[in-house]
């Protein structure tokens, strides 16, 4: 597969526009530096009363448009609408999902898409976990639950959100019913190839 020519990067944020513009901000000159030319889709999932952020045009970032949610779907589910609205309205060559609480690094997309370039066509890379910042309360529960998953499903989750999806497998994943509730699951779980960086 070749490296990406174009992204859209779909951001859910639920209130904290803030982060997500401070992300939108550090990741620009990224992209810029690897030719890389994008627009943001920020999907609102139900933030009452909240601004809409003013964030204009940057170097390799065109735009940044809002997708407001008429009520909190919850994460996975806007995830799953964004990719769905991706799919259905703009073009690119590649979608770049993260999440806008910076747990995912901006410095690390050029390695994403390096990877996703030596992928085989059609692959979907996901961004390996290494370490988390949570509380110590959050890591514990965190590994009881990929211990459970485990036992339930016989395999692991190394694997958060932050990923790179070719935009011709949009159109399989966003009609796949576990979108609905979990992205990694429904990559996992379907008829798609899901590869890690």
């Amino acid at each position: 597969m070749s490296r990406p020519q174009s992204l859209v990067i779909v951001i859910p944020v639920f209130y904290d526009f803030h982060s997500a513009e401070l992300l939108i901000r550090a990741l620009d000159p990224i992209l810029h530096a690897h030719a890389l030319p994008s627009r943001v889709v920020l999907v609102d999932d139900g933030s009452p009363g909240s601004p809409t952020p003013r964030i204009p045009p940057l170097g390799a970032i065109a735009s940044v448009d809002v997708l407001r949610l008429r009520r909190n779907l919850g994460h996975q589910r806007a995830i799953a609408i964004g990719l769905a609205y991706v799919q259905a309205n703009l073009t690119c060559d590649a979608v770049l999902v993260m999440d806008g609480d910076g747990e995912d690094r901006p410095e690390d997309v050029p390695r994403l898409a390096q990877a996703f370039a030596e992928s085989p066509a059609g692959t979907i890379v996901f961004a390996a976990r290494t370490k988390r910042s949570e509380s110590v309360t959050f890591a514990v529960f965190y590994h009881l639950y990929r211990g459970l998953h485990r036992l339930l499903t016989g395999f692991g989750v190394r694997v958060g959100n932050f990923s790179l999806v070719p935009f011709e497998s949009l159109s399989t994943l966003s009609v796949a019913s576990e979108m609905w509730n979990h992205y990694a699951a429904a990559v996992g779980g379907g008829r798609l190839r899901g590869g890690r960086g």
